[in-house]
């Protein structure tokens, strides 16, 4: 397979269109590589990292496709050892980004966390002003706790804690879930006043004002509730494209001991 091929297979799975645009935007798509370039060997990650580079060098990949872009802004010069390492060895490079957030990623997180009847929020901007979503919110599929929840969480997402921010609620019925980093969203979230929020990372002010305004936060951790995109990115591709050789590849980059 071509990898022009593989991106209308990867556009079914989660639309470019809806990438975002705000802000300094994203950059989902073939970011290193030829259009033309053939595929067998595939290597999904979160990142590129140079663990990652090093061990697709060993495995003779073919392309590894991410969820964080490697390059965000423009650049005005080739000089970073990784790319030209990548480019020497002929590793084509797609990421997929906001687009699969707003398709596919958020949707997983709160199925894993028991929401039924959830629909999107905090809404985004993106190429064709589409109608994309970097949350959601719903409702239990079981009446819990506030420590319920905290168990839930570090249970579904394989973590031995997570970070609290505000009280701890004794009932939780309405949950909003945000994978990766919520900056800039703490307004919505205190508008919408879900029992529990659950997401990545949360900036330290966003923090004091989502604590001040009564708001019970769950921080689980950026990677912690991006990793899901590994194994489903492959299940996606593993039935669609049963000829390609797909590779799982986990890489914490921030860890605690």
């Amino acid at each position: 397979m071509v990898i022009s091929d593989l991106l209308e297979v990867l556009d079914e799975i989660a639309p470019f269109e809806l990438q975002f645009t705000e802000g300094s935007g994203d950059n989902c798509g073939l970011i290193i590589g030829r259009k033309s370039s053939e595929v067998r060997r595939i290597m999904v990650s979160l990142d590129l990292t140079r663990k990652a580079v090093e061990t697709a060098k060993k495995e003779y990949i073919d392309l590894i496709i991410t969820h964080h872009p490697p390059i965000w802004s423009p650049l005005r010069r080739i000089n970073n050892d990784m790319l030209i390492d990548l480019m020497e060895s002929s590793i084509n490079v797609i990421a997929l980004h906001t687009n699969y957030d707003s398709a596919r990623l958020n949707d997983i997180l709160a199925q894993r966390l028991g929401l039924v009847k959830t629909e999107g929020i905090l809404r985004c901007k993106t190429l064709t002003g589409l109608n994309s979503f970097l949350g959601r919110i719903g409702i239990l599929d079981e009446e819990m706790t506030g420590e319920d929840m905290i168990l839930r969480v570090k249970e579904e997402l394989g973590i031995e804690a997570v970070r609290i921010i505000g009280t701890v609620k004794e009932r939780i019925e309405s949950v909003a879930v945000c994978q990766g980093s919520s900056g800039g969203y703490e307004n919505e979230i205190i508008e919408l006043d879900p029992d529990v929020f659950i997401t990545g990372e949360v900036k330290y002010n966003a923090a004091v004002d989502l604590s001040n305004a009564g708001c019970f936060v769950i921080e689980a951790g950026h990677y912690e509730t991006e990793k899901l995109f590994i194994n489903d990115l492959i299940e996606e591709l593993g039935y669609r494209t049963p000829d390609l050789e797909l590779m799982p590849f986990y890489d914490r980059v921030v860890d605690t001991i």
